[in-house]
């Protein structure tokens, strides 16, 4: 006993040695600069720097030696307190030589030594990364010239005439389900050779302030001859052309009663609009046109123009969320040309992400977008296929795996959970030594990064900006985790599209492990 005693004090000091030395400060890691260039406001591309590749590489390579020196540790801790214990002693080390032993921790630190002795320098980038979890970042080339873009379908010429227009209402949901409501006016408008009316501010969100207005006009090529009528306006823009007489001449519902109530219109009247008849789109008699909310009917573009053609000057469709339309891969424009993302943020939206990235989560962290509102009994009525509601303990681990997956440093939780749910997820993903940054509710007066927004007539308090700053900061992670059947997530995930930031490792929340541990009955 006393020589195995022996050997637990040699080796316990080089156990020690190596864990000290592979946490210190004074680790000479590898370090490298950014190439300088200019950076795009929103349009660039993330590229891979092979510094990031051989640094994570290394952080890999040496968590593997703690991985060792951990087992190793463990063994000699049991073999020192089985030799304290007497009766008690393990019968595995009981058995065991103090030969075979020694032999043992002998080969524990060949291994060691031969993965701690591997330079870093040596380590091929083109052999990592076709297995390194850095590999799941996207890499393209520069990104196309937006108007050179060559459009991916035939498109709808929109050239809209002269003195007729199309006003837009959307009142379902919030902020992601009016951008999709928007993107369909547009839609019907481009069929209808209308212009489309963006609703007041007060009444709607302030486009304006959430939306880069000038890309959208530049892409769909506002005025682009002396000719042509806009294709978007704001409202301020078309009471400058129209005058005082905001008459909607007809109010064509797409959907039942168009989705716009009493009260919906008199606090339009209330702004000095007024409306002439309100008609159905469909005929209610005819079953392949008779559209409800729950199973929508898909119309082609001869279907909408047939049904919303109207002499009116001034017309409205009402609320077009739930319309099933093909408008998500439409190219419209006098010239036919393209764009990648016609609707995106408002460039002093993006440059608030930007900031509050470079001051609390650095490059390398994974957005996580975890919808929990109203979510538990729609998710559970889901069929076919398991409910999109999981469990605290299990969204924890499944956000760790990709954490771990994407080789990130930081998690950007935006949720909508209340806060005894954050809190629980906050403090499992701690335990398993993932933090968490959210952005807070509240401006805080001594934070800089949203200045650019407060100092803009105090944006920040606007509804539907900030939710917009939240899909930028993750349109710009690493990877991304959203939430099955959330429209919030699909924008996410179209925006990260858009600005060449899509990963292979995005996915919803758990995808490919399994459905949530426990669902209730649905209600």
């Amino acid at each position: 006993m006393g020589r195995r005693r022996g050997c637990i004090v040699l080796v316990l000091p080089s156990v020690t040695l190596v864990v000290l030395f592979l946490l210190s400060s004074s680790m000479p890691w590898p370090s490298w600069q950014r190439q300088p260039g200019s950076l795009s406001l929103w349009w660039h591309p993330r590229h891979p720097q092979q510094s990031c590749i051989l640094t994570s590489t290394w952080q890999t390579t040496t968590s593997k030696a703690l991985a060792l020196l951990a087992h190793q540790e463990a063994q000699l801790l049991a073999v020192l307190n089985s030799s304290t214990t007497g009766p008690l002693m393990s019968p595995t080390y009981a058995t065991t030589s103090e030969e075979e032993f020694v032999a043992k921790q002998l080969a524990v630190n060949a291994q060691l030594k031969q993965i701690l002795s591997t330079p870093i320098h040596d380590i091929g980038v083109e052999n990592v990364a076709a297995t390194h979890p850095l590999a799941c970042r996207k890499t393209e080339g520069a990104p196309e010239d937006e108007r050179a873009v060559t459009s991916r379908s035939v498109g709808i010429p929109w050239q809209p005439r002269k003195g007729r227009y199309l006003v837009m209402i959307c009142t379902s949901g919030q902020v992601t389900n009016h951008l999709m409501c928007l993107r369909k006016n547009m839609y019907f408008a481009a069929l209808l050779n209308r212009t489309l009316v963006l609703p007041p501010g007060n009444l709607d969100y302030k486009y304006e302030h959430l939306l880069d207005i000038a890309h959208l006009q530049q892409c769909l090529g506002n005025g682009s001859n002396s000719t042509s009528s806009s294709t978007v306006m704001t409202f301020e823009d078309f009471k400058a052309v129209w005058g005082n007489d905001l008459h909607i001449g007809k109010l064509i519902c797409y959907m039942p009663d168009c989705y716009f109530d009493k009260d919906h219109q008199s606090k339009w009247e209330a702004m000095g609009f007024t409306f002439g008849t309100r008609q159905r789109a469909w005929s209610s008699s005819n079953s392949t046109n008779n559209i409800t909310t729950t199973q929508p009917r898909r119309h082609s573009p001869d279907d909408i123009v047939a049904g919303f053609e109207a002499w009116e000057e001034v017309i409205a469709v009402g609320d077009l969320f739930y319309a099933e339309v093909d408008s998500n891969d439409f190219t419209v424009a006098p010239s036919h040309s393209g764009c990648r993302s016609m609707v995106r943020p408002h460039p002093s939206i993006v440059v608030a992400a930007q900031r509050f990235v470079q001051t609390y989560l650095g490059r390398d962290y994974v957005a996580v977008h975890f919808r929990r509102h109203g979510f538990l009994v729609f998710c559970n009525k889901q069929s076919p296929g398991p409910s999109c509601f999981y469990p605290i303990p299990q969204a924890a681990q499944c956000i760790e795996s990709k954490v771990r997956e994407a080789a990130a440093d930081v998690v950007f939780l935006s949720t909508d959970a209340p806060e005894s749910e954050v809190a629980g997820l906050v403090a499992a993903l701690a335990q398993r030594g993932v933090a968490v940054v959210r952005r807070s509710a509240a401006h805080e007066a001594l934070a800089k990064w949203d200045s650019v927004l407060w100092r803009q007539a105090g944006r920040e308090a606007e509804a539907g900006v900030m939710a917009m700053v939240d899909k930028a900061i993750c349109a710009l992670a690493v990877a991304f985790v959203g939430t099955r059947s959330s429209s919030f997530s699909a924008d996410i995930q179209s925006m990260r599209r858009a600005m060449l930031t899509a990963s292979p490792c995005d996915a919803p929340l758990c995808h490919g492990l399994g459905p949530p541990s426990f669902q209730a009955p649905a209600a």
